[in-house]
């Protein structure tokens, strides 16, 4: 069931992302990717004034199967972006899935962005390839 007091909206996704040299810095695949896990942050008033604070920022699952879905990238595109958010401090791995069907990789939303510099890695996945439940008998 929906909660009625629960939204989700890129409301975090600021202007000074956007100005960003880290932003900049990222591949328009990355950039797309980034703004469908700012979409999957939900919401919830909170207190007298009712103030919108974000749930779930450190707990984000965005399978490939729906970015593939919403918009159309191959597998290969998808974890180059993700490396790429990861490299420019705008998320990092909370968990990896990929062990079992249904087992996801959990993502967390970060500001590292800020501490970017031009040639830094700011976080680098733990493989060298795609971790993500597989089909059609393909290595990972």
């Amino acid at each position: 069931m929906i909660d009625p007091d629960s939204e989700k909206f890129p409301a975090k996704l600021q202007y000074r992302i956007f100005t960003s040299p880290a932003f900049l810095d990222l591949k328009p695949a990355s950039k797309m990717i980034l703004i469908l896990m700012y979409y999957e942050i939900k919401f919830k008033k909170f207190g007298s004034k009712k103030k919108w604070l974000p749930l779930n920022e450190d707990n984000i699952v965005l399978p490939y199967k729906e970015i593939r879905h919403r918009i159309k990238y191959t597998d290969k595109t998808i974890w180059t972006s993700i490396q790429d958010l990861m490299a420019h401090g705008f998320i990092n791995i909370r968990s990896y899935g990929g062990r079992a069907k249904g087992d996801f990789t959990i993502y967390m939303i970060k500001a590292d962005w800020q501490n970017w510099e031009v040639g830094s890695v700011v976080y680098q996945s733990r493989t060298s390839k795609r971790v993500g439940f597989q089909t059609g008998g393909r290595g990972g």
